[in-house]
């Protein structure tokens, strides 16, 4: 599918620019969008190939001094928010109306900020205790990525949604090309 993997070579290229402020890359809005338009498989495809084909580049070739596990718990808290967000875009359907997509980015934000975060925490990845404090002071270390995610998921999707929007009409007007048949 065209647009599936138009998605994730974006997606991919954008995780990977040395030059990207950290978590101002829109994987959410990619699989809010990729959840609301493309069918099931590939839309659940999309975040999971973005994710996997960068991971495996910034661990090779990055990160290779960490040595992190390929399913350590926050990765998978990451994938697994980046899934959710696929949910919430399969709920946005075919609604037309711009708010739901923005109003569904604004809660897939906000779940994978509290996702990812307590996988931090809890796996002990994060620098703060396991307490009750630590929880709170980690939550409180991640508001500026946090900024970063909700800005980039939110232009991401009014580009995503908005294109769609303004191409849908003009790719339904087209008559379909048939090869072979006559109007004759």
């Amino acid at each position: 599918m065209f647009i599936a993997t138009l998605l994730i070579l974006f997606g991919v290229a954008a995780r990977l620019n040395p030059d990207h402020v950290h978590n101002l890359v829109p994987i959410g809005a990619m699989a809010l969008y990729a959840g609301a338009r493309l069918p099931r498989g590939w839309a659940f495809a999309v975040p999971v190939a973005i994710m996997v084909a960068s991971d495996f580049v910034l661990d090779r070739y990055y990160y290779a001094e960490y040595e992190r596990a390929l399913l350590d718990p926050s990765r998978l808290a990451v994938y697994g928010a980046y899934l959710a967000m696929v949910l919430l875009g399969r709920q946005t359907c075919r609604e037309s109306r711009f708010a739901v997509p923005v109003t569904m980015t604004l809660v897939g934000s906000l779940l994978f900020f509290f996702v990812t975060n307590f996988a931090a925490w809890a796996s002990g990845m994060s620098l703060q205790p396991r307490t009750p404090t630590g929880l709170i002071a980690c939550f409180g270390d991640a508001v500026p990525f946090y900024r970063n995610t909700i800005a980039a998921d939110l232009l991401g999707a009014v580009a995503l949604f908005g294109l769609d929007a303004l191409l849908r009409p003009v790719l339904a007007s087209r008559p379909v090309a048939t090869a072979g048949v006559s109007a004759e």
